[in-house]
């Protein structure tokens, strides 16, 4: 929601549980049922992370498209896809619908969580407590 980071709708009391996550799934409906601009929304979500704590806005983030089923504007896939990799961002596409992408999604956010934790172990052994 716009305005999330200053209190607009659940705003800040949602941001405050996002910032637990050490991963965080962006979905993005690429479909133009909604009549949404699918890149406009990924803008302004990362934009209300950032402007309530930077640190979520760094934190590690995977794009996902969603209901590529439903896609009859490929180019609102390319645009979110090029604007992902623009911001350093992992990119996926699924369809729940017809289950398309969806195995890749988990075993990336499996192995991603992996990551942070093996990177987290790693930084807490370096910690010298006296």
């Amino acid at each position: 929601i716009e305005g999330a980071s200053e209190g607009a709708g659940l705003g800040d009391r949602f941001l405050r549980h996002v910032e637990r996550t050490k991963l965080i799934l962006h979905l993005v409906d690429v479909s133009s049922i909604s009549g949404r601009d699918s890149n406009e929304d990924y803008e302004i979500i990362n934009r209300e992370l950032a402007n309530y704590n930077q640190d979520l806005a760094d934190r590690p983030q995977i794009v996902v498209a969603t209901k590529i089923d439903a896609l009859d504007e490929p180019e609102r896939l390319e645009r979110l896809r090029e604007a992902a990799e623009k911001d350093g961002k992992l990119f996926l596409q699924i369809s729940a619908v017809t289950n398309v992408g969806t195995k890749d999604l988990v075993n990336l956010v499996a192995q991603k969580l992996a990551e942070i934790k093996a990177t987290e172990i790693d930084l807490s052994e370096e910690i010298d407590v006296e």
